[in-house]
């Protein structure tokens, strides 16, 4: 080959590279894209943790509302699904079946160390019956001893995104900005 030929392939090549590297552009509409809409979207939808789940489910009169009698019957019947054994206790591997089952998934809160406030290992009746209590007076948001299924939602919070400047770089990348206050 010629001396001229050679460093002009090895520039196209080279080329070549690194515009195969950059990979696809960015949607359009500017930084995020699509992903960007879709979580601005969310922002305000509402959610069911897996526990509001099961506390719904003590509502035995069907009434919309969970009175602390249905919850103290919930929990203790809560509590015979949890103790699969009979034993009395409620170990790491019972939990992870009953959470499985009951919230959807085996590692969904509230897990082990929400359930064992005294740190044995083993979760007992009064440990499931003072959490779902706990659970109770925190939802009860408007302190009438009954949850609602307002109380039982929770609204999603997002990280808001700004409009234009600073494309691409983030904290500790060049941008000066202040961030948003709170």
């Amino acid at each position: 080959m010629s001396r001229f030929f050679m460093p002009v392939l090895c520039v196209a090549l080279s080329a070549a590279l690194v515009a195969g590297c950059a990979g696809p552009k960015p949607p359009r509409g500017g930084p995020g894209g699509e992903m960007r809409s879709q979580m601005v979207s969310m922002h305000g939808a509402y959610q069911a943790e897996p526990l509001a789940l099961v506390l719904v489910s003590y509502d035995t009169d069907r009434d919309g509302l969970v009175s602390i009698d249905e919850l103290r019957i919930g929990a203790s019947s809560e509590w015979g699904r949890m103790d699969v054994s009979g034993d009395g206790t409620v170990s790491s591997f019972d939990l992870s079946s009953w959470a499985e089952t009951n919230l959807g998934s085996a590692t969904a809160r509230p897990g082990r160390l929400a359930f064992d406030t005294d740190g044995d290992g083993a979760i007992s009746h009064a440990e499931v019956t003072a959490l779902m209590l706990k659970e109770f007076g925190e939802r009860d948001q408007n302190g009438d001893g009954a949850l609602d299924r307002s109380e039982l939602v929770s609204q999603l919070k997002l990280p808001q995104f700004q409009q234009g400047g600073g494309r691409g770089r983030g904290p500790g990348q060049g941008d000066r900005r202040a961030p948003p206050s709170r």
